[in-house]
């Protein structure tokens, strides 16, 4: 379903997270976290999905601004990217 992402032969870096366990609001626990592109694209397709929006949204430079911020390491897809991913 989806294609090779341009950053795939890159080498990755490992990010240390916390994680709040679910049965103890406290507490939390360290674990280690590598962005997948895959996942990324497959999770950009169901907002796309789930909230109804056009294939362009991806597009719009609010939503890549946001994302540059969040994970500055994700190669955005296109809409035509998007819906072919979805097809």
């Amino acid at each position: 379903m989806l294609s090779n992402p341009e950053n795939q032969s890159k080498q990755r870096q490992i990010q240390l997270i916390f994680e709040k366990d679910q049965n103890n609001e406290g507490e939390a626990r360290l674990k280690s976290w590598v962005l997948n592109p895959y996942e990324a694209r497959a999770s950009i397709a169901k907002m796309i999905i789930m909230d109804e929006l056009p294939f362009r949204f991806v597009e719009n430079a609010g939503f890549r601004q946001m994302m540059f911020v969040c994970c500055p390491t994700v190669n955005m897809p296109s809409g035509i990217t998007i819906a072919k991913d979805i097809y």
